[in-house]
């Protein structure tokens, strides 16, 4: 909508120049577009200089045609092939409370701590490790001819896949359910409409998810005191660290609408509190669950008993005594 009906100049390949790998990976075409629409697109205007009697009232961008999906297509790819594998192991056949069987735990676990992360670390090497230049770049343009916005547009993609396959997928719960459109809801608000949070929102999905990688994990092994306390702490800690993310990327842009700030303040909000409120209900659970096995054991009175009568606590016998 919007595009001039010109010659085939109007829609040609820009000139590539040497750069980083995301930047080989994407293909850039220049196009012709209302000079009015132009700063809303956010798009890179063409190096090329244009003639001037084709340029009244539109302007010669770049668009990008790249392969930055081709990195989420890459990930519903391996995600395939690593839950069929955790499908594999019998134990991880049964289903947790929420309905969703253990493989897909085990599945999303590399997802949760290694896949996010590191597209996340990538794109903040590529703002030089620099959160105000990573904020700069994300509020002016959602595209960048060097390829900067490259490993932003994957982590859209792979996150926004992650939600929608399981939402495609699998017969999700009522919260799974509103949970994940939630998700999905806070990544079109921070990549379209607060562009310059991105990078806060990034951070605070990475901590989510890492606490949520020990849910699942507490959810193959429910009977582990070790993973419950190591569940317990992470998930206190990442909720925490989403919730900072949330407050610098609130306070960080001034200028921004009040309802802008107040839905991202909202949002967040709710999953923490819904977050920790389910870990404080595990831990009570296992708490409950492990004085019940101690009663029926007898609790410390029947271990003490069963230390004293040990062959070394025992009263010498009367031969001993004799000698």
């Amino acid at each position: 909508v919007g595009l001039q009906a010109t010659p085939s100049h109007a829609l040609r390949r820009a000139p590539q120049h040497a750069a980083p790998l995301a930047t080989m990976l994407t293909t850039w075409w220049e196009m012709r577009v209302p000079a009015a629409l132009a700063p809303r697109l956010k798009l890179p205007p063409s190096p090329v200089p244009t003639d001037s009697s084709l340029s009244d009232g539109w302007e010669l961008v770049v668009v990008p045609l790249g392969a930055a999906w081709l990195v989420g297509v890459a990930w519903l790819v391996s995600s395939a092939l690593v839950r069929k594998l955790c499908r594999k192991n019998p134990s991880w056949t049964s289903t947790d409370e929420f309905g969703l069987p253990l493989y897909l735990c085990a599945s999303h676990m590399w997802t949760q701590i290694m896949v996010l992360p590191a597209i996340f670390l990538l794109s903040l090497a590529c703002a030089n490790y620099s959160i105000s230049g990573w904020v700069d770049t994300a509020s002016s343009t959602w595209f960048t001819a060097n390829g900067q916005r490259f490993w932003d547009w994957c982590f859209f993609y792979v996150f926004g896949g992650y939600m929608v396959e399981d939402l495609i997928v699998f017969r999700l719960g009522p919260m799974l359910l509103l949970h994940h459109i939630g998700c999905l809801a806070g990544l079109m608000f921070a990549f379209v409409v607060c562009p310059a949070g991105w990078p806060y929102f990034s951070a605070g999905a990475v901590a989510f998810e890492f606490g949520s990688a020990l849910l699942n994990l507490y959810c193959l092994y429910p009977h582990s005191r070790y993973v419950l306390w190591a569940y317990a702490s992470s998930m206190t800690c990442s909720n925490a660290a989403a919730g900072l993310c949330c407050a610098a990327m609130v306070l960080s842009q001034p200028s921004a609408a009040i309802g802008a700030k107040a839905f991202s303040a909202t949002l967040t909000g709710t999953f923490i509190l819904l977050r920790q409120k389910t870990c404080n209900d595990y831990v009570r659970k296992h708490r409950r669950a492990a004085r019940a096995r101690r009663k029926e054991g007898g609790g410390g009175h029947q271990r003490r008993r069963r230390w004293l009568s040990l062959p070394w606590r025992r009263a010498p016998s009367a031969a001993c005594k004799s000698t």
